[in-house]
């Protein structure tokens, strides 16, 4: 069980660094709609 319950965390953990990720990508780099308005 124990096992099963660390691979679900490591799964978690990467699933979040990944829309982490993405999310300080969108807030770097503006969105074009943003720069044509």
């Amino acid at each position: 069980m124990n096992a099963i319950i660390v691979l679900a965390c490591k799964r978690q953990k990467i699933v979040l660094t990944k829309i982490i990720k993405s999310v300080t990508i969108q807030a770097i780099i503006p969105n074009p709609s943003i720069i044509a308005s």
